[in-house]
This record gives C-alpha cells, structure tokens and sequence, in this order.
C-alpha cells in the first residue's frame, strides 16, 4: 500500500501523452474503479478531454487527403463519445459539418485565439453558433466523422492565436499538470489524502496505450509517425526497397497533385473565411 502523502506531479515517460495519471487520481473517489464523469468535469478544464486519451506530437506529420499537406493540430485518442470541453472562456465561433472535419466546433477567446475541435461524433445539446461558452463547458463528444472514418476515435485539436495555427502539444500538456493538481486537490478534500496507486496507474496507463492499437494510418500519415505499439505497424515494413504500393502510391500522388492542386489556394481561403471551414484539413 502506498503511504499517504502529496500527490507527485507526473514526470516518467511512461506517464507522457495520456490522461491515465488523472484517470487512477479520480478512480479514488469511485466505488466501481471509474471516475464519475461529473469528478473528471470538475477539474478537466482548460485540458479538452473529459476521459482517457492518449496522443503523441503529430504537428506537422504528412497527411495526404483530400491534398498533401501537413498536419496543424494535435491527434487525441480517446474512447467514441467521451465529452470534449472548452479551453478558455470564448463564444463559438464555427459549428461546422464538413466532409474533412466531419461535426466540428471553433471556440474564439477573447485574446482572439481560436480553438477548433473536428471528428466529433456529436455536439453538445443546444450548442449555437455565437453562444458564450466557458472553461470546462461540454462542446460536443470525441468521434470519428469526416476524414477520420478509418481511424480510431479521436479529437483533432487546434489552438489558433489571431487564425494562425501553432503546435498544440505544450498548451495541452501545461493544461494535463493543472487538471492533475486540481484533481489531486479534490481528492485530497474528499478522502482526507491524495495517493496514486501504483497498481490503479499501470492499468489506467494500459487502457490508455490500447486507444490507438487499431489506428491504421487512414489520414495519410507518414512512415515517421509509426507508433511501434500500433497494431498496424507491420503492415508498413515492407523489406523491399521500391514495393509496388509505393509506386502506386506516388503515381496517385503526382496525379492528386496534377489535379486537386488548382484548388487548394481556394480551398484553403474558403476554409478560413466562411462556411467551406468543415473542409479544412483536420485530419
């Protein structure tokens, strides 16, 4: 049994890129071994998953459809319906159905930083367009709609100062340590201490890393972001130097480029000015 004392802030490697630390803290509170939803709402914002997730750094890894392009947002697997929430206090400023984004949201702060949320398999009850949102509030639930039909459920996330897309990862992995201190907090005041079972973590940490075991790559992404715990690595060893899916590959490459290409810049303006945003790149 683990002594009672303060909660250690996560800093292992095998603790990175997931909720399961967050997940075993709550657990305590729990008689069934699962935080109540209404715990993991009470301390998960501005972190945007309301459940176990887990995610690595995809920010610009090659994506191929509907054109090549690289990826502007951060990936977080997380079991199809688990709540997504808001980051900042903000009003919607994008409810868009899309065939890239699928159901997808955009909350802007008042800094004038936009936060976009694609894939979902629903939207928040009563979510509108130009509705004031707050920190934590429930924006819609974590799917796999538009592009993302052939991967496993997830939260496409960006964090967008003034429009501009940045790397992702460090705001939510700032937000993760400020839910885990929050959640440390809480348990603290409702059980008199705040302790991580070792045993509570290693399981919370295996449901985590199994989110992504049938992810198969279906959003284009490059060889380089092979995950080696991903079941679908092996299908991309081929030992042969030039395999003919390679060539295929490129010849429907050149021949996407040769005939999507005159439409990007459209695309893309569209995609940041008006309705046409559900055809962002959001894989």
């Amino acid at each position: 049994m683990v002594p009672p004392g303060p909660l250690p802030v996560p800093a292992a490697p095998t603790w990175a890129n997931s909720t399961a630390p967050l997940m075993a803290m709550l657990s305590e509170m729990s008689t069934n071994g699962t935080p109540q939803l209404s715990d993991i709402l009470q301390v998960v914002g501005p972190f945007p998953v309301a459940g176990l997730a887990w995610w690595q750094n995809d920010w610009h890894a090659y994506r191929c459809c509907p054109f090549p392009h690289l990826h502007e947002g951060l990936d977080m697997f997380a079991e199809i319906g688990t709540p997504v929430v808001a980051a900042a206090d903000g009003f919607v400023s994008q409810r868009v159905i899309g065939p890239v984004s699928g159901l997808g949201v955009e909350i802007t702060d008042a800094a004038g930083t936009q936060y976009f949320y694609a894939h979902l398999s629903g939207f928040a009850a009563g979510l509108a367009l130009h509705q004031q949102v707050h920190v934590g509030q429930v924006l819609g639930y974590v799917g796999n709609t538009g592009d993302a039909l052939a991967t496993s459920p997830h939260l496409h996330f960006e964090v967008q100062p003034h429009g501009i897309p940045v790397p992702p990862k460090s705001f939510v992995d700032a937000w993760l340590v400020i839910a885990e201190q929050k959640a440390s907090a809480l348990v603290a005041s409702r059980v008199g201490h705040a302790v991580l079972n070792p045993d509570t973590l290693q399981y919370w940490l295996a449901k985590a890393q199994a989110l992504h075991a049938t992810y198969d790559f279906g959003e284009g992404s490059g060889e380089d972001a092979l995950d080696p715990h991903s079941a679908s690595a092996t299908a991309h060893t081929d030992p042969s130097p030039v395999s003919g899916g390679f060539l295929v590959g490129m010849a429907s490459l050149l021949l996407l480029m040769a005939l999507v290409a005159p439409g990007c810049l459209l695309g893309r303006r569209e995609a940041r000015n008006g309705p046409g945003r559900g055809l962002r790149r959001s894989s």
